[in-house]
């Protein structure tokens, strides 16, 4: 049933207030956990919190843990670490703070559950991280229910990424199609 329908299973069996929803591709560092739960420990109102996306490509990962993390060989993988730090460092801090993060990145995202299920669980959509996010604001807000989705730039999620023009742009049309769709 795809990624969508993986979750909502997840989702149903679990037996906590919160769930952690990760790419399968994706390593999370051995703290991550502890991080991403901090927001939800200060604040009684949050509902959802994103970690950091780290670029993988090149770094030395052994039995599913970070070894060694270095500074990917091809230009194109160069310019998406700086592109990452761009849009998670300015951009997800800054909207954050607002409460208008428009995203909590499928690739590794901490759930209240309760709030998850008040809007129907995740969609099968092309961007069913951004498409989730937006009804969580939207139902929050059309019932006035004070909430928070909070973004922690020290819980890091390490991810493959495109090493060549073809993959990234099928990747980059994809996140667009996905963003269309979720506005």
């Amino acid at each position: 049933g795809g990624k969508a329908d993986a979750l909502n299973a997840g989702i149903n069996v679990s037996r906590y207030p919160l769930f952690c929803a990760i790419d399968a591709d994706c390593i999370i560092e051995k703290d991550a956990l502890f991080r991403i739960v901090k927001p939800y420990l200060k604040y009684d109102d949050t509902v959802a919190v994103g970690g950091m996306i780290r670029i993988a490509n090149w770094c030395t990962i052994k039995n599913g843990v970070l070894i060694e993390s270095e500074v990917p060989k091809k230009l194109i993988e160069q310019f998406q670490i700086i592109e990452y730090f761009r849009a998670f460092l300015s951009s997800r801090i800054g909207w954050q703070r607002l409460n208008a993060l428009l995203i909590i990145s499928g690739a590794f995202g901490l759930f209240k559950k309760s709030a998850v299920v008040e809007v129907g669980g995740y969609v099968k959509t092309i961007g069913e991280d951004m498409e989730l996010t937006a009804r969580i604001h939207e139902r929050f807000r059309e019932k006035k229910i004070p909430y928070r989705i909070d973004f922690t730039s020290d819980a890091v999620c390490w991810n493959q990424n495109p090493q060549n023009l073809k993959d990234l742009k099928g990747q980059r049309l994809r996140w667009h199609r996905g963003l269309a769709d979720s506005l």
